[in-house]
């Protein structure tokens, strides 16, 4: 999470069960710049066997992704969450 943070971003970690959620804002107008980052840091959880996505919101855009605590047999258990910096 000290990456989001240092990105700019206030990242809000949850524990969901088998699942770890961080939830950030992003603030509008985003720097083409921190849009890149952001999609390469939530990239990442794909590769953990993760989901990611951006929700929309009346006072605007929300950030999430889910990353599940302990990998199933077939992915790479990667830098969960030392890649983050937590």
């Amino acid at each position: 999470m000290a990456s989001l943070s240092a990105a700019g971003f206030s990242p809000h970690q949850y524990d969901h069960g088998e699942y770890v959620v961080v939830e950030m804002e992003v603030r509008r107008p985003l720097p083409a710049e921190d849009w890149k980052q952001l999609y390469e840091l939530l990239g990442m959880v794909a590769g953990w066997g993760g989901r990611w996505g951006l929700v929309s919101k009346k006072n605007g855009l929300t950030a999430h992704a889910s990353i599940r605590k302990t990998p199933a047999t077939h992915e790479c258990p990667g830098a969960w969450p030392s890649a983050l910096g937590s």
